[in-house]
């Protein structure tokens, strides 16, 4: 037995794939390198690592997390539009301070490439965030309209006839004496 072809609806494979590949590419990505920054950070002179590592690497996990529930959510028709927008939201704030952060880093002489990089990356965060919440909105509003039953097609109004309906039911009121006298 097929299932029909509307079943993921509102999803849309064609969008949500390649978000998701290149936003699991990053996050991978972004996890190797922390890892590695924590394995050889301070090996020579005993600097402790800064505190923003752990916690970077902390949120990568998790967000790593959150993709491979919404994927597979998704696989089992279970995603719905208010966890995916709150998930995507979540992700794109956190990429968003990684981008200020950026910015500022490039503002006291660092190299420019790492803003470009983190830009593009924010970029794919902001297109799953914003595909999100048209979702989201769509599903809203769908919820609104209520439901539409259409008349059948066997009903004939222009020959209907309406009098069975009212007579088993209609009996006239009793008639009143118009005799004023008492």
């Amino acid at each position: 037995m097929s299932l029909p072809s509307n079943v993921n609806r509102p999803w849309q494979k064609r969008v949500l794939i390649p978000f998701w590949t290149i936003q699991l590419i990053v996050l991978v990505g972004l996890t190797v390198i922390d890892s590695l920054g924590v394995a050889y950070y301070g090996r020579d002179d005993g600097a402790p690592l800064p505190v923003g590592v752990p916690i970077v690497l902390a949120l990568c996990g998790f967000f790593i997390t959150l993709e491979i529930i919404e994927i597979i959510l998704f696989a089992r028709r279970m995603l719905k539009p208010l966890f995916f927008l709150i998930s995507n939201v979540m992700k794109t704030v956190f990429f968003l301070a990684v981008f200020v952060e950026g910015f500022v880093v490039t503002a006291y002489g660092n190299n420019g490439i790492q803003l470009i990089v983190v830009a593009a990356v924010l970029l794919f965060f902001l297109g799953t965030l914003i595909y999100s919440s048209v979702i989201y909105h769509r599903a809203r509003t769908a919820g609104n309209r209520g439901v539409y039953t259409a008349t059948p097609a066997t009903y004939d109004l222009e020959n209907a006839d309406a009098t069975p309906l009212y007579s088993a039911s209609f009996s006239p009121p009793p008639q009143q004496s118009t005799d004023t006298a008492y």
